[in-house]
């Protein structure tokens, strides 16, 4: 069901571009499920999401264990009152309230309300009632975090408001093994926001799709050993999709990496441009591309690496430094992230925003929080085009033109800002469009997420 091909693309000599990797999966072509819609930056007021399992192998100890926690930042100029609830058994329902301009951390208990939590169906759809609902009376941008009870093997994710969730999503999992087993367990959920919503699973190890029908609130789950790239999720209504891989307590290298997760986007969210550069502590970069179209053609810094590929198809590109990503058709890419000699990795299936999802307001966000992301490295990503250099604002500080960085051969540029604990702001002087990468990394765990970028809406969030 899989075919690799391996390139080294030595034509390109003055591009950063070291090879290009192209995956496919045998499928039909699916209904496509892009609504009309307007635009609007990811914060909201109606949340719904879970917390993907990072512990599946039962046979462990109790007191292996995760530390959930949620994150509310409130840009606002009102106090935010905030609601979580959940139908787990266990779980309590959460009130508290978030001042103008502040950020909250709250844990979440009890651990069982992790997806497919500790291998109950391992390798079976399973449809659970764990998801989280965050009520909020201003808008408010949310992040979670999931890490392991040693304050290691963490990871975090933004969480898209109900208000830009979409009907169509490719899934992404770990590559990262192309002759023999992967060296994690890929996993995804999907959340009903709608009573009667049909979720349709297109391309796993079958010729068309399979359906379950959910309620609100309701998730379908599934574990794997094998590759879950570019399955297609298909849904009668707007649905959350959280996708990744599990690595840290998982069943193959378990002390070599950690849990990786992202809320996807829905697919009527990829764009024509993605500048990348590599994270701080990689040797080299790695992003996956995939493809909204059939006969996409992708470029880096202009030069044509792949042709006509399908909306079945991905490619995973490995930059020296980074490269201008483009296509003729819309795609989608995210970091998928190496390690040092150091054992200090890059993030991992962190969003990488297309040019369409730059903003030009304010973005507000938290840095280290919790106990373990105080021993991180952690940074604010911020890219813009060259005509935006010296008009970018993190709280009172200004970068000088001169330690910004060139994204490969584009007009996009970047610089990584060291953050301390607390809340921040990042705001454009020149009214100039940019975005917003927080990460952080140390031995053994990194995180990334992507606060208030421009995403297609169904209506107010």
């Amino acid at each position: 069901m899989i075919w690799w091909l391996l390139v080294a693309f030595c034509s390109l000599s003055h591009s950063e571009l070291l090879s290009t990797t192209i995956g496919t999966r045998n499928a039909e072509l699916r209904q496509r499920f892009i609504p009309p819609a307007e635009s609007a930056v990811n914060s909201g007021t109606k949340f719904m999401f879970s917390f993907l399992n990072s512990h599946l192998a039962s046979s462990l100890l109790p007191n292996d264990t995760e530390i959930l926690t949620v994150s509310v930042t409130n840009p606002s100029a009102s106090s935010a009152n905030i609601v979580i609830t959940s139908p787990w058994p266990g779980f309590h329902q959460m009130s508290f309230s978030v001042a103008s301009g502040a950020s909250q951390m709250v844990t979440i208990n009890p651990p069982s309300i992790q997806t497919n939590y500790m291998d109950p169906e391992f390798e079976s759809v399973v449809i659970e009632n764990k998801t989280l609902t965050l009520i909020s009376s201003q808008p408010v941008f949310v992040v979670t975090s999931n890490t392991h009870a040693d304050l290691d093997h963490m990871d975090k994710y933004s969480v898209i408001p109900v208000c830009q969730l979409g009907q169509e999503y490719n899934i992404v999992g770990d590559e990262s093994s192309m002759a023999s087993r992967l060296k994690s367990s890929n996993i995804f959920t999907v959340i009903a926001t709608i009573d009667n919503t049909v979720v349709s699973i297109l391309d796993y190890r079958t010729s068309g799709p399979i359906n379950y029908t959910i309620n609100t609130g309701q998730q379908v789950t599934l574990a794997t050993f094998w590759y879950t790239t570019n399955i297609v999720i298909s849904a009668s209504n707007p649905v959350a999709v959280i996708s990744g891989a599990v690595c840290g307590y998982g069943y193959y290298n378990q002390y070599e990496c950690s849990q990786e997760t992202v809320m996807l986007y829905p697919t009527n969210n990829y764009g024509l441009h993605v500048p990348y550069y590599k994270f701080l502590p990689e040797d080299f970069g790695e992003v996956m591309v995939l493809m909204q179209e059939n006969n996409t053609n992708v470029f880096v810094d202009g030069v044509q690496v792949v042709t006509g590929l399908s909306v079945f198809q991905y490619i995973i590109l490995q930059f020296r430094t980074g490269g201008y990503i483009t296509a003729n058709n819309p795609i989608y890419g995210l970091a998928i992230g190496s390690t040092n000699a150091n054992n200090q990795s890059g993030p991992f299936f962190a969003h990488i925003p297309a040019q369409k999802n730059f903003i030009n307001s304010p973005v507000t966000f938290p840095v280290a929080q919790a106990d373990n992301e105080k021993s991180l490295s952690n940074y604010a990503r911020v890219v813009t085009l060259i005509g935006n250099i010296g008009f970018i604002q993190l709280d009172s500080y200004v970068p000088n033109g001169l330690v910004y960085t060139r994204m490969g051969r584009s007009e996009f540029y970047f610089i990584d800002i060291p953050v301390q604990p607390g809340v921040h702001t990042v705001s454009s002087l020149n009214g100039g469009f940019f975005s917003v990468t927080v990460y952080g990394f140390g031995t053994i765990t990194s995180y990334a997420f992507t606060p208030e970028l421009d995403l297609q809406t169904s209506g107010s969030c």
